[in-house]
């Protein structure tokens, strides 16, 4: 009754208006007088219309009042089997742990991670924990013990666009490539080629040793595991060749000691300068520069060699002993909403169902 008499109000509020608003749009064009338009009977009739929302959310509340308290037997049982279901489900489902490892590499993309990962957990599909004893090399115990695998990058694609935009945004700014330099370097090197894989699973104490296994169940991958080869390799060659170059380049230093020590000794009309050769002689310093240069050269790749930056694990699992899976309490709140909800649902299905029932009567009579 109070909805149909809101909607009645509205229309007759809807009446008085549209008179008034008649006249101003007749009067736009001339003068405008106060006896043509009353601003007040304007303002009277849109604080009738917020006064009868206002009642009109009062009968809402009134109606759910009277609705929870004709069917309080309803909504208490809904909800009470809810929340023991919600307690039969804690204690029947087993509790689960996760845990991560990151990874970093430049041949690896979350695409190709993807697909990896997704086809290691379609093994127990297949031939039960067999498999991950196969493809893993883990123990059967280990093996049951693996609910599944997720992997993930450190950061999104949106998040690569954001750093491309940041990129152009130092370029555009006057910014000293000295400070803005350092600065995009390390904002593209920090997790830009990182990868978080998780591993879910019911006992946390027998994942030791798992983190490398699958660490190198995806550097095995045919795709990864021909780079990397390649790579190394590349790198072993230049280092046989920079340090092949060295005994020359120590005995072209030892040549051009030995030669200016001589010049030094002889001096010429008793000047204490040195000359060496023409214009097209060999600068001793340049010799001595190139050394050290050829020395960083084979310092920088037995690091790479011995770190393995193109394929390497920054960060191993850890086991926690905090239950992923959702606690007693989470339970039961989640269950004691849905009840709630699915109570009221209930009563709504029963309204709908007896007003067709009393059209159906009246269609029918």
């Amino acid at each position: 009754m109070k909805i149909c008499r809101f909607c009645t109000s509205l229309k007759i509020n809807l009446h008085i208006l549209a008179p008034k608003l008649k006249r101003m749009e007749e009067n736009k064009g001339g003068q405008v007088s106060g006896d043509e338009i009353d601003l007040r009977e304007v303002f009277k009739a849109i604080g009738q219309f917020f006064l009868n929302v206002w009642d009109f959310l009062i009968a809402l509340i009134v109606q759910f009042r009277r609705t929870t308290i004709n069917h309080y037997k309803l909504i208490l049982i809904v909800t009470l089997i809810s929340v023991l279901f919600g307690v039969w489900q804690y204690y029947r489902i087993r509790p689960f742990y996760k845990t991560s490892m990151i990874l970093q590499s430049g041949y690896l993309n979350s695409k190709l991670l993807e697909n990896i990962i997704d086809n290691l957990n379609q093994l127990p599909n297949t031939n039960g924990n067999s498999g991950f004893v196969e493809t893993l090399r883990v123990a059967p115990e280990v093996a049951q013990n693996i609910i599944r695998f997720e992997a993930e990058p450190f950061i999104t694609e949106e998040e690569v666009l954001e750093l491309e935009k940041l990129k152009i945004k130092f370029e555009n700014a006057n910014i000293s490539s000295d400070i803005a330099g350092p600065v995009l370097e390390q904002l593209t090197y920090y997790n830009r080629n990182a990868f978080e894989v998780t591993v879910f699973v019911y006992e946390p104490n027998l994942i030791g040793g798992l983190d490398s296994l699958l660490f190198n169940y995806i550097k095995s991958n045919v795709f990864v595991n021909k780079r990397i080869q390649a790579g190394r390799k590349e790198l072993s060659e230049r280092l046989k060749k920079l340090k092949e170059e060295q005994p020359k380049l120590d005995s072209l230093k030892t040549i051009l000691f030995t030669y200016l020590k001589a010049l030094s000794t002889s001096r010429r009309e008793g000047s204490d300068n040195i000359f060496i050769g023409d214009e097209n002689a060999i600068d001793p310093l340049s010799v001595f520069q190139k050394d050290l240069l050829h020395n960083d050269q084979v310092l920088s790749i037995e690091k790479q060699l011995f770190l393995q930056s193109d394929f390497e694990m920054i960060d191993r699992f850890t086991p926690y002993y905090k239950p992923e899976s959702a606690s007693i309490s989470d339970l039961v709140r989640f269950h004691f909403s849905s009840g709630v909800i699915l109570s009221y649902l209930i009563i709504f299905l029963l309204a709908i169902n007896k007003w067709l029932s009393r059209k159906e009567d009246e269609i029918i009579n």
